[in-house]
């Protein structure tokens, strides 16, 4: 159930962080209310809890956090 659960946020969280990408160069993204949704009726499948949601959304922002520091230093536009 936990490899279902993975599974299902990585597919959810990849195109809504691409989404929010493209967002900056003018192209269409999940709004919130759709996450919304799709979270809600996660958790009420019993297929992810709010807990594990809120645990993956934080590593993958962190992760992501990380590669754009990456990045900015490997350019030297990093703001301290």
């Amino acid at each position: 159930m936990k490899r279902l659960s993975l599974l299902v946020v990585c597919i959810l969280c990849i195109p809504f962080l691409t989404g929010c990408g493209a967002v900056a160069i003018g192209a269409t993204a999940y709004t919130q209310v759709q996450v919304d949704t799709m979270k809600e009726l996660l958790i009420e499948k019993r297929i992810i809890t709010n807990t594990e949601f809120d645990a993956k959304m934080s590593q993958i922002l962190e992760n992501q956090n990380k590669q754009r520091r990456a990045a900015g230093k490997q350019s030297g536009t990093e703001l301290e």
